[in-house]
């Protein structure tokens, strides 16, 4: 078999079994390394609403540019608190960070409004709240931090009517921002 490449012979079938099965075992877990990997979606699908709210694009990306988190998905399914159907962003903490910072940090991307963009202007048609885990709240009294490359979810809840109106009313744009007078 093969025991360094020093005494590899192509003509030894044995060292030839050998080095198929290296190369299948380094493909095998190569593939096995990328299936593994979190699904790190590009900007553009990472800002876009999943089907069957595609035609909407939204901010969640400015989330980024404070240097504390990485976008790493979006999906529509059950949140884990509470289950109700929602859009759900998962984040990547790019440093340690407390549960109060985040919390703060979020208070400003805590309104969802959705507009209707069009040649004759904006309209907002739709209000709901960013949501996300009542346990970071509890946490922020304390010393509790989520660390490097530790991930979140945050959601907007977002029943199957509501998904339905919003695609009927040719909604295209999500505004994570501060609460405003509604």
């Amino acid at each position: 078999m093969l025991h360094h490449l020093g005494t590899f012979n192509m003509n030894d079938r044995a060292d030839r079994r050998g080095l198929l099965l290296c190369v299948l075992l380094s493909t095998l877990g190569l593939a096995g390394g990328l299936a593994a990997a979190p699904k790190n979606q590009d900007a553009e699908n990472r800002a876009t609403l999943p089907d069957p709210l595609h035609d909407i694009t939204s901010n969640i990306l400015s989330l980024e540019k404070s240097g504390l988190f990485e976008v790493m998905e979006v999906r529509i399914g059950p949140n884990r608190f509470n289950q109700k159907e929602a859009v759900i962003w998962t984040l990547r903490a790019k440093r340690s960070l407390t549960w109060r910072h985040i919390e703060i940090f979020l208070q400003r991307y805590r309104g969802a409004y959705f507009y209707q963009l069009g040649t004759k202007g904006n309209t907002r048609r739709f209000f709901k709240l960013l949501l996300y885990h009542p346990q970071i709240t509890t946490d922020a009294s304390g010393d509790a931090f989520l660390p490097k490359g530790g991930s979140l979810e945050v959601w907007v809840n977002l029943n199957r009517q509501e998904r339905e109106r919003l695609v009927r009313e040719n909604v295209n744009k999500l505004i994570l921002k501060p609460l405003i007078n509604r």
